[in-house]
């Protein structure tokens, strides 16, 4: 299972895939979060959408820019539904 990895780059143990996400979008780090908010957009995740609009006010371009394709992304699958 791919959302195995978490716990070795954020070091926090994960029981399943939304906990490894909010796990990725919560580091300190720019380039995990920026992976987070990518696949929160990539599964679907609605819930989690308040984790996109708080990488849209850092200070990272890439973040922000992955952020905003996410909510993109949630937006046009709300839309499909």
């Amino acid at each position: 299972m791919p959302f195995m990895t978490a716990p070795f780059l954020v070091r926090v143990k994960v029981e399943n895939r939304e906990q490894a996400v909010v796990a990725l979008v919560s580091s300190d780090d720019p380039w995990l979060k920026s992976c987070g908010a990518y696949t929160i957009g990539t599964l679907g995740r609605k819930s989690l959408e308040n984790e996109l609009n708080q990488c849209l006010e850092r200070p990272n371009p890439l973040l922000r820019e992955t952020a905003r394709a996410a909510k993109h992304r949630l937006e046009g699958l709300a839309t499909n539904s």
